[in-house]
């Protein structure tokens, strides 16, 4: 069951990666994943419709490709980059302020929970 969205993951964890985009799929989303920040390649030849970026890479950081990604308006007018992190709410509230990130959302171990947050991520108006 494909169609509900397009969603990319990255994250240096194979552990969150594998089991995301197993509860991402179970719901009906197609998935992506990638285990580092350079991926601005993918994000531009597949055009998600989400990205969940963690913020603490290997490399080049989470927040880093954000705002490197969010200065290219085909991106930024086409495509939600969701800063994905166990930081405290506040903390991601301020990188997503400062990235210019479409939002934010903590990593969680309910799936319902995940699911039903990508899914309020989707249904949000780009602007």
């Amino acid at each position: 069951m494909v169609g509900m969205g397009k969603i990319l993951i990255v994250d240096d964890s194979p552990s969150v990666l594998k089991s995301a985009e197993l509860v991402l799929r179970m719901s009906g989303f197609d998935v992506l994943t990638c285990s580092d920040a350079w991926c601005a390649g993918l994000i531009l030849g597949e055009m998600p419709d989400l990205v969940l970026m963690d913020v603490r890479l290997k490399g080049l950081q989470g927040d880093q490709a954000v705002r490197a990604i969010m200065a290219l308006p085909e991106i930024r007018q086409g495509c939600r980059i969701v800063l994905h992190s166990n930081m405290e709410t506040e903390e991601l509230s301020r990188l997503c302020d400062d990235t210019r990130a479409f939002g934010y959302m903590q990593k969680s171990k309910d799936p319902d929970e995940f699911v039903k947050r990508v899914k309020e991520l989707l249904e949000r108006p780009l602007t």
